[in-house]
């Protein structure tokens, strides 16, 4: 075997390890906007003022949902440029707040939309809750 080949295989095994990292599912749950954005693949760029973060990450898609204030929310989703919609008199849309898998009733708040194509990100704001969840998500 010639030095090439030995180079060759340990770049190899490099590359193999990097994928099956990239490819595991990252989770935090109750973590600050920094650490979710520095764990999270794709760039969220969840505010600086958010609490209690909760986060499932991999290469394909994301979710995190955190508490923030509305004003905050407002400014973040602008300054992304994503489409806002409110929400008034309730709708059936899918919150987890609390880690809770089940969709809820939302009596106000928003919906955003910032898909690009196929390629995006979309989410909820629940003014009772105080709280976004936002997915980054392919369709």
């Amino acid at each position: 075997m010639t030095l090439r080949h030995i180079i060759l295989t340990v770049v190899g095994i490099c590359g193999l390890i990097w994928l099956v990292n990239g490819l595991r599912t990252r989770n935090g749950h109750g973590v600050d906007a920094d650490t979710a954005n520095s764990r999270i693949h794709q760039r969220f760029e969840i505010p600086a003022d958010a609490k209690d973060v909760n986060y499932a990450s991999t290469v394909w898609s994301s979710r995190a949902d955190f508490s923030i204030s509305k004003a905050s929310f407002l400014k973040w989703v602008d300054k992304r440029r994503w489409k806002l919609e409110e929400v008034r008199n309730g709708k059936h849309l899918f919150i987890p707040a609390d880690s809770s898998l089940d969709s809820k009733m939302m009596s106000s708040g928003y919906v955003f939309d910032g898909m690009d194509g196929d390629v995006g990100y979309v989410g909820v704001y629940d003014d009772d809750l105080g709280r976004a969840s936002v997915s980054y998500m392919t369709r």
